[in-house]
């Protein structure tokens, strides 16, 4: 074999082998580059996770804490009978109507913090899987027909409160609420005020799904604000 010969197959055989390093070089950094991007996305959806629980965490942390304070003093300071079986027109029309307002002021907030979060498909990252597994199950709790009949809301009503409360990404003030007269507006709280009567005169018989509710609400707020910093650690008791 020549010279020439084997000269032009060491070339050949460089050519490749230089080929081949830069197609891995190439892939090496294709891969970089990728790993880059997905780490850019995540800390981009990490911030604009941040961003909506900082913008919502105020009203939510609330919201929760007057549902559950409600329901304290339904169970504990007897606030349905003293309002609502004892007494007058203007206390009772309040026992209910604000009742039934601070249940659909929390599913309100729910629902828009719930829009926000899905539109930008954050769903995943682990601050809003752990605010959406709190959130669902306090969802269950309105549902699970285990804890009976009284106050329980069926998910799509859930939802369906949830929506007819939001205005604008704010929630509907108690203001509003009342003087919204609307029947289409009503109709998803009649079966609520109709609860409200039965737990005021029967509590013993329908007060496990509050006490469950009332657990999971300080869960929510516990986790919203670990720090005390809005609600200090006496008033969260757990009844």
């Amino acid at each position: 074999m020549s010279f020439e010969i084997l000269i032009a197959i060491a070339s050949a055989f460089a050519a490749i082998v230089a080929s081949s390093l830069a197609l891995i070089g190439q892939n090496k950094v294709a891969k970089m580059n990728a790993t880059i991007a997905e780490k850019r996305d995540e800390n981009l959806h990490k911030q604009q996770a941040q961003l909506i629980l900082s913008k919502y965490r105020e009203p939510l942390i609330n919201a929760a804490y007057e549902l559950q304070s409600r329901i304290f003093n339904i169970l504990r300071l007897k606030f349905l009978d003293k309002f609502y079986i004892r007494g007058n027109e203007r206390e009772k029309q309040y026992a209910v109507e604000n009742t039934i307002y601070v249940i659909a002021q929390y599913l309100g907030w729910i629902e828009i913090i719930r829009r926000e979060i899905q539109f930008l498909d954050l769903g995943e990252l682990e601050t809003t899987k752990k605010l959406s597994n709190l959130e669902d199950h306090i969802c269950e709790l309105f549902l699970d027909t285990r804890l009976g009949t009284v106050l329980r809301i069926f998910r799509g009503n859930q939802r369906a409160i949830g929506e007819i409360m939001e205005s604008n990404s704010q929630c509907l003030g108690y203001a509003a609420f009342v003087q919204n007269q609307d029947p289409d507006f009503q109709y998803w709280f009649e079966p609520l005020r109709e609860d409200i009567d039965l737990l005021a005169k029967e509590l013993d018989k329908h007060n496990t799904r509050l006490i469950e509710l009332q657990h999971a609400l300080i869960d929510i707020i516990d986790f919203l604000d670990p720090d005390y910093i809005r609600y200090p650690q006496q008033r969260r008791g757990k009844i």
